[in-house]
């Protein structure tokens, strides 16, 4: 099960959106070099996290008839409509191919509700498919584990959440060799799995000595509370390979404490190793951008058909496109918006020497300094 997009309407601070996915399916794929990636990005405030929510809302309400906490205040500040999140789903798997609409009504004057339409022939059976999703505060949790996961919904994204550790589950692992190889493509190339565990039973090793996972960087181990926890319940339902597992996962700050050259390389190496799943995340690094096409990348910022309202809106840009560019040139792109990547206080510095080059006392010499400080910012006036 994949989504194809998600339709918004006065859901959250998004007044009105059609939010196209791709995924390994989807037949604007071709020519893609990673066709089961979408990156969500915008100024914070601007409902990257929105879009997210609604897919795992919409999804959990379908699976439960549950209406998720805090709905009631989904409906926009401002707006005078219901707040909708509509998803068309596609598979091509289990149940054979379909083509499914499921939509989550929040009226705005009356207690949260819920009211799913459906245009399937079984309009009461829940979504087919695998989902998971993790917010941006995630970590691991000692939780009670007997071999075999418990019937486990997406938690939204909106609150904390017991993730499975990976070193508790992992001994027991029915694909504990795949598993091994598939951290090993995740994780920074100084970061190794052992075939055996060592003594202490650590079962990684960074440069070559052995650690248990919590002495590993907060970055290691923030992303390790995720993938360790997707890959238990990959390893749960998998009857072949975990990478062929079809299925939903969503990522909320995917590069959350990550050094620049892993987030380089995070999404790359996701979207290989897991060859059948959709990732849907959001990010603030220029450097994940840079890695994507024009198709794999939505933008959210201010909608100008609300002006003054704070509204904002979700789509696809039409031509821009960041892939191969430097991360000074993705800043300053439609999808950061970022007038320089220079500092301010560099820009206030510059802004007084151009006021001295138009007076006679600092003329030629402060144009010259002007042009030394672009060239070289530390150079201090240099005569």
């Amino acid at each position: 099960m994949y989504v194809e997009e998600v339709v918004l309407q006065d859901f959250r601070a998004i007044a009105a959106s059609q939010v196209p996915f791709v995924h390994p399916n989807s037949a604007d794929t071709t020519g893609l070099r990673l066709p089961n990636v979408n990156l969500v990005v915008g100024a914070n405030g601007s409902g990257k996290s929105t879009v997210l929510k609604a897919v795992a809302a919409v999804l959990e309400t379908a699976r439960s008839s549950r209406v998720p906490d805090g709905a009631s205040g989904w409906p926009r500040i401002g707006g005078i409509r219901d707040a909708v999140a509509r998803l068309r789903l596609s598979s091509t798997v289990d149940a054979g191919e379909f083509d499914r609409q499921i939509a989550l009504h929040i009226p705005r004057d009356a207690p949260a509700d819920r009211m799913l339409t459906d245009d399937t022939a079984d309009a009461e059976s829940e979504p087919p498919g695998f989902v998971a999703s993790y917010g941006s505060f995630r970590g691991a949790q000692e939780v009670r584990f007997l071999g075999e996961l418990v019937d486990r919904a997406p938690h939204l994204l909106f609150e904390n959440v017991d993730l499975v550790p990976l070193e508790q589950w992992l001994p027991q692992a029915r694909h504990r060799g795949e598993v091994l190889g598939l951290l090993d493509a995740l994780l920074p190339d100084d970061i190794k799995c052992l075939e055996q565990p060592d003594q202490e039973g650590h079962f990684l090793a960074q440069r070559g000595i052995a650690l248990p996972v919590g002495a590993l960087s907060d970055g290691v181990r923030s992303f390790l509370a995720w993938i360790g926890d997707l890959l238990a319940q990959l390893d749960e339902i998998a009857e072949g390979s975990i990478a062929d597992v079809e299925g939903i996962v969503l990522v909320d700050e995917i590069d959350q404490r990550m050094h620049p050259r892993w987030q380089q390389m995070v999404l790359p190496r996701l979207g290989s190793t897991f060859p059948a799943l959709q990732f849907i995340c959001t990010a603030h690094s220029p450097l994940l951008p840079s890695g994507l096409q024009r198709e794999n990348l939505i933008l959210v910022e201010p909608d100008p058909d609300f002006p003054g309202e704070g509204a904002t809106k979700a789509s696809r840009l039409a031509t821009e496109d960041v892939y191969g560019q430097t991360a000074d040139q993705v800043l300053e792109s439609s999808y950061f918006g970022l007038a320089s990547t220079r500092s301010e206080p560099f820009w206030e510095e510059l802004r007084a020497i151009a006021g001295r080059s138009q007076t006679k006392q600092g003329g030629r010499e402060a144009a010259l300094e002007f042009m030394r400080r672009l060239a070289d910012p530390n150079r201090l006036n240099d005569r």
